[in-house]
């Protein structure tokens, strides 16, 4: 179930995430939103920051091995 969003203004994109992990990423840029992709990024992947200066986004991901992780995806233009 989505419980968390996230607009990147620039690239006129909007992450959707819950806690199941799978993402998903929509084209905003048009009055009719456009899925561009959907994948499993990890579990409980449900908070997301996109940076409008160089349009990447930020998934705290919990830990691994004990050790915090911050997944950061740099966007295909």
């Amino acid at each position: 179930m989505p419980d968390v969003l996230a607009i990147d203004w620039g690239l006129k994109r909007l992450c959707i995430t819950g806690e199941s992990g799978t993402v998903s990423v929509f084209d905003i840029s048009k009055a009719q939103p456009t899925k561009l992709g959907e994948a499993k990024l990890a579990d409980n992947a449900h908070i997301v920051a996109v940076d409008p200066a160089t349009n990447r986004v930020y998934f705290p991901l919990g830990s691994w091995l004990g050790i915090p992780v911050l997944r950061v995806i740099a966007p295909v233009k």
